[in-house]
């Protein structure tokens, strides 16, 4: 067996809102994600060394524009690689064509996804093991 598949996924997810992403993460780390929460933009750039496996992050971000540190994920050699899935409450269709423009694997709006419906999406591209 290969040590990507003995070792537990990590998934970096940026969300200001402490309460909201702690109910997301409860929800992934049952799923087998191991989970690192940043609060800003800026706090999820430095995280990101950690490498990895995917990134959950919200596009309204304080000290930052989302749309600018999913283009810095996409760029930097050590989180090109990592799927990036957007959860936000934006919803107008050019926020969701930049977002994939800039090379996002997946777009959710709050108002529509529930944490089940975030867990089954990052399964999608990582099938972690409770």
């Amino acid at each position: 067996m290969e040590e990507s598949s003995l070792r537990t996924p990590r998934l970096l997810f940026i969300e200001e809102d402490i309460f909201l992403a702690n109910i997301y993460a409860e929800h992934l780390r049952a799923a087998g994600w191991m989970v690192e929460i940043a609060r800003t933009g800026r706090d999820g750039l430095r995280l990101s060394a950690s490498r990895p496996d995917a990134i959950l992050m919200d596009i309204l971000l304080p000290h930052g524009d989302g749309f600018s540190v999913l283009e810095q994920f996409k760029s930097d050699p050590i989180t090109a690689e990592a799927p990036v899935f957007i959860l936000t409450r934006l919803g107008q269709q050019r926020d969701i064509d930049r977002c994939r423009q800039l090379g996002a694997a997946g777009y959710m709006m709050k108002a529509h996804h529930l944490p089940e419906d975030v867990v089954r999406c990052l399964a999608s591209v990582h099938s972690p093991q409770p």
